[in-house]
């Protein structure tokens, strides 16, 4: 199959991207853009912005502190729209080093009319310990007797699966 037809639509400059993750939310787009780092002080954040048709993804909406994120993934409970984020690492600097630990915690945030000084966005409302975090992905098994929301969480050296709503 011939990929002659693809062309490039619009560039957003962004250090370090790592995931990129596309969303719809009360008849908005949206992309939300993790980072392992923005600047040389290895600060990080993960990035949401709107889609508008005159201007492609162009207007940040929030910017969500974070550590080194390895993959971003969004998912609805009830109608209601989550965002996960698999955090790989964070820098520590002691004694004028900066190193990166793999001792962080992923986390969970649920999309609100009010999150963002009054506007819509994303609120942290779990952190989930990981060491060297990967991947992560939400999912529902059906069942005769139990419908279970699960979180699946790859992690160094293994992977650990969470049953429960956030």
């Amino acid at each position: 199959e011939s990929v002659a037809d693809v062309n490039w639509f619009q560039k957003i400059d962004k250090l370090g991207p790592t995931d990129i993750e596309f969303f719809e939310e009360g008849g908005e787009k949206y992309l939300a853009i993790g980072t392992d780092y923005t600047n040389n002080l290895h600060t990080h954040s993960t990035e949401i912005i709107r889609w508008d048709s005159t201007n492609g993804f162009n207007t940040t909406v929030q910017r969500v502190g974070t550590d080194g994120v390895s993959r971003i993934t969004h998912f609805r409970i009830a109608g209601e729209l989550y965002m996960g984020i698999a955090y790989g690492w964070k820098w520590r600097t002691s004694g004028g080093k900066t190193t990166r630990d793999s001792s962080t915690s992923s986390r969970i945030y649920k999309w609100s009319a009010t999150a963002n000084n009054g506007s819509p966005g994303f609120l942290e409302i779990q952190s989930i310990g990981t060491i060297a975090a990967s991947d992560m992905e939400f999912f529902t098994i059906d069942g005769v007797n139990y419908d279970r929301e699960m979180l699946a969480i790859a992690e160094e050296p293994y992977f650990r699966v969470f049953t429960g709503k956030p």
